[in-house]
């Protein structure tokens, strides 16, 4: 298992820089050596792998309700402290010099963002596994059938 200090980070990174999915945060921290020092991984450590925290959501529910709580938590402190007070976003997506400024941007109320989040990666994760189902639902399938195929030819020999 993973240290659970390590994870709290990982997932306060994914809140913060509104990285939707494991596999998107594992590239980034893999290749931004600000991800990996504010992790705590050296260089030449791995970061952690996209399945680590889905995995310990899933199936450890206990875990799941404690790592919430002190995740919640850590952002409350953030707010408290003053390190979060909000979340601005300006975007501009044109190449060419443009009058982007912090009066276009949209503030959010963190705390409730905090739950927004929680609810997004349910979702998401619930999204994943259907899909997830049905694919190895239509695999199966076609392996029966495969194998009901085989062995009726066999049996006919």
């Amino acid at each position: 298992m993973q240290d659970p200090v390590v994870m709290v980070k990982y997932l306060l990174l994914r809140f913060l820089y509104g990285i939707p999915s494991e596999r998107q945060i594992e590239a980034r921290c893999a290749d931004s050596n600000a991800f990996r020092w504010y992790l705590g991984i050296d260089l030449d450590e791995r970061v952690p792998d996209h399945s680590t925290i889905s995995q310990l959501r899933r199936r450890k529910p206990a875990f799941r309700k404690v790592f919430r709580r002190l995740f919640e938590e850590v952002v409350r402190q953030c707010v408290e402290k003053g390190l979060v007070s909000g979340r601005l976003a300006v975007t501009d997506s044109t190449h060419v010099k443009a009058n982007a400024s912090k009066s276009s941007g949209l503030e959010i109320d963190v705390q409730e963002e905090v739950g927004n989040y929680w609810e997004r990666l349910d979702a998401y994760e619930e999204e994943g596994l259907e899909e997830l189902k049905r694919r190895t639902g239509k695999r199966r399938a076609k392996r029966a059938k495969q194998i009901k195929k085989t062995s009726a030819a066999l049996i006919r020999r």
